[in-house]
């Protein structure tokens, strides 16, 4: 079951790959005696998989339909989402985030991390959650439509 979760070809998509790996993660815990490295191991991958793999997959499809962000911003959106179709790890799954400037699921990933490094990236992950980095698909300069005012 965690082979077919991490074939690294196209036939299967994110959400069925995490379902392979709760049930690959399921099974070992029915071992006997269950083997508790390779549970653990199993649940944290699938900790990053649904708590930040799926959202950031979904965040990326809401980015590229969204007509008001530049088309640059949007296909690039797109192609990622296309390489999340796959699981991928931390590391590649936190440059995601911050590129696209979505740090509310860069501080999921400083929780997840056990690196001190990532930990630390947690307060300028807070800093950017509430003033975002000018370099983002949502910042004003980047927007290809106006937003509606307020009223």
């Amino acid at each position: 079951l965690q082979q077919l979760a991490e074939r690294p070809d196209t036939e299967y998509g994110l959400l069925q790959r995490v379902h392979y790996l709760d049930l690959a993660r399921q099974a070992a815990a029915r071992g006997s005696p269950p083997p508790k490295d390779v549970v653990d191991r199993l649940s944290a991958k699938l900790d990053v998989a649904a708590r930040v793999q799926v959202p950031l997959h979904h965040e990326l499809q809401l980015l590229a339909a969204d007509e008001r962000v530049a088309a640059r911003w949007r296909g690039a959106a797109e192609r990622k989402r296309e390489q999340l179709q796959r699981l991928a790890g931390l590391q590649d799954l936190y440059q995601i985030a911050a590129d696209f400037g979505l740090y509310h699921l860069v501080l999921v990933i400083a929780d997840l991390s056990s690196s001190v490094q990532e930990r630390e990236v947690g307060s300028f992950a807070w800093i950017s959650v509430f003033f975002p980095p000018a370099a983002s698909p949502y910042s004003a300069t980047e927007l290809s439509a106006e937003l509606p005012a307020w009223q």
